[in-house]
């Protein structure tokens, strides 16, 4: 079949599926208002019995709606079941579920969660809609999913317009269909009926409740929709409806006419530029491996005297040497993986092989095969060395958000190596195995409470007295006071200490000590107190000297103000599954006692 018959047939199939379009693009309005107020505000909806979080709505309604779409429109691939399309389904759902368990993580991770939550979203459509180049996933995967993202869209921006126009000018250009009289009669049916309606109204009380209800209640649902603080919602659903529509549907339009081919088809097209000889990839290869192999040994000795003697000084590191120490190894295990990947792929499509007659020489058996393996060995290596610094900065300065997303990214890449190598050996889809490896890690890790691990791990250390100070900001991050365990958290601290001798922003005697502000900043609901149990105001705190014998509450997480407080703070009236932190602070501003009174 040629391009101008395979137009042809697909332009048909266009036509035959406008109301398919012109009912996708009606509903396209609403999944992106609801798109929107999901990742704006991720709230949840039902009602108090039933609750649903809008994040994992959300991924159910796009999943379903493009499963619907891409086997209605029966193009050829589009729509067929297969176990990458559940895999990819599984991974997306997995991911929607993640949000609505954990929310957005904290730090970097949450930002990478949104990002791959949207590029695992833009891929499934890709799959659905049978737009990918192999037809599966394969070493073209970053250009099929640039083309779902940007050229699929950009192709069909005003293809929902284009549908909605043609859905509502199509009934009346049908052949053989009274469109003129039915619409006339249907005019005039509205019209007699708006008549007969107010004439029984007037006759009936109750029958002019019912309609007075009626326009009231639809009057209300209108008001309330575009009411002041939905508008921002409804404004950019607009554009966001557009491009999802776009991207579904015109996959679908486009879908017999994009570029198809397999990754056999195209080592096939590579042949006549294969002219490299395979003596200068033993060279290239060679005296990479014999750099990489002295300055693999030089760390690893260097990374002895450190965890033996503490380094050349004799010291243990420094939290800044220990970050550096960490951020270069992780570093330079991007440039070399990076690097190696490279000379790998290039030498792979480039290497002679007399047009296809012989095997290509890094996987034949033989001294070159046996460099390649040493060569991706040793990236190997400094994948390990990577992993060992970061887990040394990370077992001498706690978690954060960042040092988890960077030690989550060193192990995938270990495996990602290890099949690297495994490939020079064994011929298999080595591409999809390294995605489908990084797609299952990054759903466990999210999936995981990474914040409420860092949690924990923050105050073990305080405990345990490896930590002088909390990382006030980092447990902020984690949403500390957001948290169901804050009640048992913050008894925790009190446990160990942290807010007895603590004292206010006001006493300066040049001692390292955690202040009050320290607790305002990790805490937000704040009650004053003075010493007779009056209300202490915020615009009296400052006139108030250093807090003196005031007493401070924080309701955890009570949603109103303590009904009742006296002098000594002991009696208070709590509605049931609050809990109050109660601080008592000396005239002279240092704090004396601490309870959790739950």
């Amino acid at each position: 079949m040629n391009d101008m018959e395979n137009f042809v047939m697909n332009t048909g199939k266009t036509n035959a599926n406008e109301p398919l379009l012109f009912t996708a693009a009606l509903l396209s309005y609403p999944i992106a208002y609801f798109y929107i107020h999901a990742l704006l505000f991720n709230e949840n909806i039902g009602t108090p019995g039933i609750q649903i979080p809008s994040a994992l709505l959300f991924t159910v309604i796009f999943m379903t709606a493009v499963e619907v779409v891409s086997r209605l429109a029966r193009h050829e691939g589009a729509g067929r079941t297969s176990r990458e399309h559940l895999f990819w389904g599984m991974i997306l759902a997995a991911q929607g579920a993640a949000l609505a368990i954990h929310g957005m993580h904290s730090g970097s991770l949450g930002i990478w969660q949104i990002f791959l939550w949207h590029m695992t979203a833009i891929y499934y459509t890709a799959l659905c809609t049978d737009m990918l180049t192999a037809g599966r996933t394969s070493v073209f995967l970053p250009a099929d999913v640039l083309t779902q993202m940007f050229a699929v869209p950009v192709m069909n921006v005003l293809l929902r317009i284009k549908s909605l126009i043609k859905g509502i000018v199509r009934p009346f250009r049908a052949k053989r269909r009274p469109s003129v009289p039915v619409a006339l009669s249907i005019a005039a049916a509205v019209c007699v009926v708006i008549f007969a309606w107010s004439q029984l109204a007037a006759a009936d009380r109750n029958f002019g409740r019912i309609g007075s209800s009626f326009f009231e209640g639809i009057g209300s649902f209108f008001r309330q929709l575009f009411r002041g603080s939905q508008m921002p919602t409804i404004l950019l659903s607009i554009p966001v409806g557009c491009y999802l529509f776009a991207m579904v549907c015109g996959s679908l339009v486009i879908s017999g006419r994009r570029l198809k081919i397999s990754e056999d088809n195209f080592r096939n097209n590579m042949e006549p530029m294969r002219r490299i000889p395979a003596f200068s990839a033993g060279i290239v290869m060679g005296a990479l491996t014999t750099v990489y192999v002295i300055f693999f040994s030089l760390q690893a000795a260097e990374l002895f005297l450190i965890l033996t003697r503490g380094g050349s000084s004799g010291q243990v590191l420094s939290a800044p040497s220990a970050s550096e120490f960490a951020r270069n190894g992780f570093q330079e295990l991007c440039r070399i993986l990076i690097l190696n990947f490279c000379v790998l792929g290039f030498f792979g499509f480039f290497l002679d092989t007399e047009h296809g007659k012989i095997q290509n020489p890094l996987r034949s058996r033989g001294p070159l095969q046996m460099l390649t393996g040493i060569f991706a060995l040793s990236g190997i290596g400094f994948t390990l060395l990577a992993i060992l610094k970061i887990y040394v900065y990370i077992h001498l300065y706690g978690f954060t958000a960042r040092r988890v997303l960077s030690f989550w990214f060193v192990a995938t890449l270990l495996i990602v190596s290890v099949l690297a190598l495994v490939r020079i050996f064994r011929k298999f889809h080595a591409v999809p195995a390294a995605v489908f490896v990084m797609a299952v890690s990054f759903v466990i890790l999210v999936l995981s409470d990474v914040d409420g691990g860092i949690i924990h791990g923050e105050i073990s250390r305080y405990e345990d007295g490896r930590d002088s100070h909390l990382a006030i900001t980092e447990l902020d991050g984690c949403g500390f006071t957001n948290r169901r365990d804050l009640a048992d958290n913050t008894q925790r601290l009190i446990d160990a200490g942290w807010f007895t001798g603590m004292v206010s922003e006001s006493v300066n005697d040049g001692a390292q000590r955690c202040t009050i502000y320290d607790v305002q900043n990790l805490y937000t609901r704040q009650i004053w107190y003075k010493e007779d149990g009056t209300r202490l105001y915020a615009d009296e705190l400052g006139s108030y000297a250093g807090y003196a014998g005031a007493v401070y509450a924080e309701m955890i997480p009570g949603e109103e103000a303590v009904s009742s407080l006296e002098a000594s703070g002991q009696e208070q009236k709590l509605h049931a599954g609050a809990a109050t932190l109660l601080l008592t602070i000396r005239k002279d501003g240092v704090v004396t006692s601490a309870k959790l009174i739950r």
